[in-house]
């Protein structure tokens, strides 16, 4: 009898080991990033409270590593245990939330810039070079159908443009409560600007499938004679749920438009489905305005069409370049960083920083923001920002 008791229970053990240790998460799940193509733990999270760590049967069609997957015969409640927080790539957005990217510098307005006629010999700036700065435009500008289609003051709109350097060197720039104008319009594209005591903002809002993406430039003078000047983009970057159709479905989009400083044009190819993108400034190559010069805080900075080619992965909601080529450069470094923002990914938009080398300069550092639009999903060119002088 004894024997039979001692069966009994290593029987009812080994069951019950078969029963958790068959659906455990592998490690390698549970450190998979929202911003990565991988196997997710969910694809949508709860918009407050608690995250659901229970085992999910997902259905039909969903994200390369998923399986529509049988968990009725044994789904064990797992404990609520603290996830562990992934570290937030520098500068990058996160899925569905209100990001940005922007450039700024400060300028000494007492200083006297000669221009000649030779690259290499350019002289001082009399400004910074530009640094990557964090932007908050809220609220964003949007058409008003009393003013529609003309210049005009809306007196119901206001908006605080706020610009934090994200480098060692600690520039700011904040225009406040700014009346704002209505400039012009067309179907999914208004632009604006503001006035404020020594302070404008100039921009453009996108509407992208009901979301809308601003992108512009400003200008501040403070009381010491000095004014930063900054460009900008900013808006709710493309939830996971529109990312995750778009890498089901293998689409491929082609988006096309600016540099906001250099007003150069942009073209860049997504295949959702492989994860991947391509992309051209200038057409590969520098236009003939491209000028070098040396700013306050000693960087050869490059002014105008600076062309290259750059190429990369998809990781979430952000571009990542892993390539830097240029057909008239001997060096070449850098990076590209994007976004997409809106519904189904309509924008894509972001930040350059490139190092190159040529026969005309040694060395030079391009960095500007651009903005580009899918031409199926916002109709016409997106507008050029005019920089303030």
């Amino acid at each position: 009898m004894n024997k039979v008791k001692i069966l009994s229970k290593l029987v009812a053990l080994s069951l019950a080991a078969v029963a958790t240790s068959g659906f455990a998460v592998p490690k390698d799940e549970e450190e998979d990033s929202v911003r990565s193509w991988g196997p997710w733990a969910t694809l949508v999270q709860p918009a407050a409270g608690e995250p659901d760590v229970r085992t999910q049967t997902v259905a039909g069609p969903v994200v390369p590593g998923f399986g529509a997957g049988d968990a009725s015969q044994f789904t064990p409640i797992v404990p609520d245990i603290p996830e562990e927080t992934t570290p937030v790539v520098s500068d990058a957005c996160a899925a569905g939330s209100n990001c940005g990217y922007a450039l700024i510098d400060e300028r000494e307005n007492n200083v006297q810039t000669v221009r000649v006629a030779a690259i290499n010999v350019q002289p001082t700036l009399g400004k910074t070079s530009p640094q990557r700065a964090t932007p908050t435009l809220n609220p964003i500008p949007v058409q008003s159908m009393l003013n529609e289609r003309v210049l005009a003051l809306d007196a119901a709109q206001t908006t605080t443009l706020t610009i934090n350097s994200n480098t060692a060197l600690p520039l700011s720039q904040t225009i406040a409560n700014a009346a704002v104008f209505l400039a012009r319009t067309k179907s999914d594209v208004v632009g604006w600007n503001t006035m404020q005591p020594g302070g404008n903002i100039r921009g453009f809002t996108v509407n992208v499938k009901g979301t809308p993406i601003a992108y512009g430039s400003s200008n501040k003078t403070s009381e010491d004679s000095k004014t930063t000047n900054a460009l900008f983009v900013y808006g709710q970057s493309t939830g996971l749920e529109d990312l995750s159709t778009l890498n089901i479905g293998n689409v491929e989009a082609n988006y096309v438009g600016r540099t906001l400083g250099s007003n150069t044009e942009v073209t860049i190819d997504v295949d959702f489905g492989q994860g991947t993108w391509e992309g051209s400034f200038n057409g590969g190559t520098d236009g003939n305005n491209v000028r070098a010069s040396t700013s306050t805080d000693t960087v050869n900075v490059l002014t105008g069409s600076v062309g290259f080619e750059a190429s990369g992965t998809i990781n979430g909601v952000n571009i990542v370049s892993t390539e830097l080529t240029a057909s008239d450069a001997s060096a070449i470094s850098g990076k590209v960083d994007g976004s997409f923002f809106g519904g189904e990914a309509g924008v894509l938009a972001g930040a350059v920083n490139v190092n190159k080398t040529t026969t005309r300069y040694t060395d030079g550092n391009y960095q500007d923001v651009y903005v580009t639009a899918d031409q199926n999903k916002v109709s016409g060119a997106l507008p050029s920002v005019n920089l303030p002088n």
